[in-house]
């Protein structure tokens, strides 16, 4: 939405970045499963004493959420390209947006997808502990991903 209403203006690109947060907001703050969210939690067990079977079920773990997460943006691109809920207008933009995202070398997606990923593991880590501020804090750490066009493997297959 922000994109076709912003286009060809100044700083249309840092503004529609705005936009890009939205969709964490009802993620993070309903505790649904994040891909990058399961990696603290189990990744101290198995450095504290690896084993076989811990790996085994990390990977079981994250082949469940990404499976659901890439299922999901599958699921709701399709509602928005076929389903006619958006006006012709946003689909043209969300085309338009999504575009350049295939333009990038695969190594250039995953080097710009580092940062995104420290980046929401940082935000999951800090939200205990940052009572009263959660909408800033989601805010600032998912427009610097956008901002910087970094990549996020979710966000970028939606």
């Amino acid at each position: 939405m922000l994109h076709d209403q912003l286009r060809g203006r100044p700083y249309q690109n840092l503004i529609e970045n705005l936009g890009y947060k939205v969709g964490f907001f009802p993620v993070i703050l309903s505790r649904l499963p994040l891909f990058t969210e399961n990696t603290i939690i189990v990744v101290l067990p198995i450095l504290a004493r690896p084993r076989c079977w811990k790996f085994l079920q990390a990977a079981k773990l994250w082949g469940i959420v990404f499976t659901a997460n890439i299922t999901g943006t599958f699921l709701s691109a399709l509602l928005a390209i076929y389903a006619d809920t958006t006006t012709p207008a946003l689909t043209e933009s969300m085309l338009e947006i999504s575009r350049n995202f295939p333009e990038s070398s695969g190594i250039t997606a995953l080097l710009l997808g580092i940062p995104a990923r420290f980046i929401i593991a940082a935000l999951v880590w800090m939200l205990p502990s940052a009572k009263g501020t959660e909408l800033f804090v989601i805010m600032l750490f998912t427009y610097l991903i956008a901002a910087c066009d970094f990549t996020h493997v979710i966000a970028g297959s939606n």
